[in-house]
């Protein structure tokens, strides 16, 4: 796939649908109120170019809440709860990534928990993997 520079980036299909919450700190599925998440769309990994600019917005359905007027909030960190590097951005209200990968980077795990007003979350993991790379950093 060749991308321009800032162009949007389709995120990789995974099971290309919608699969129950996996992660032992979610709890998707409705309790007997019919409140909580109801559905975690999950991505397979996606290449981009190193050294260029990129982004990429979570689907709309990313996450599926059991009420569609619940308040939900977004949060992005690694996927081993350290915060996001300098050079990887999220608009938690818009859920759009955007980057320019170091040379030598050559992946990324990213962890995206939405929350509910009610205290209920969902996570589900992105993988970027970056084209180019020669070393791991």
């Amino acid at each position: 796939m060749t991308l321009t520079a800032g162009a949007d980036i389709p995120l990789g299909g995974g099971s290309g649908g919608q699969s129950a919450a996996s992660s032992s700190s979610s709890s998707a599925g409705g309790g007997g109120d019919g409140s909580g998440f109801v559905a975690v769309r999950s991505f397979g990994a996606t290449t981009v170019p190193a050294g260029s600019l990129f982004s990429f917005t979570l689907p709309k359905d990313t996450f599926k809440h059991a009420d569609p007027k619940a308040s939900v909030a977004l949060e992005a960190r690694q996927a081993d709860g350290k915060p996001l590097p300098d050079w990887l951005q999220f608009d938690a209200g818009t859920g759009r990534f955007t980057g320019k990968a170091p040379e030598g980077v050559q992946q990324i795990e990213i962890s995206v928990v939405a929350r509910d007003n009610s205290g209920g979350e969902a996570t589900t993991k992105v993988v970027l993997r970056f084209d180019g790379a020669s070393e791991v950093k």
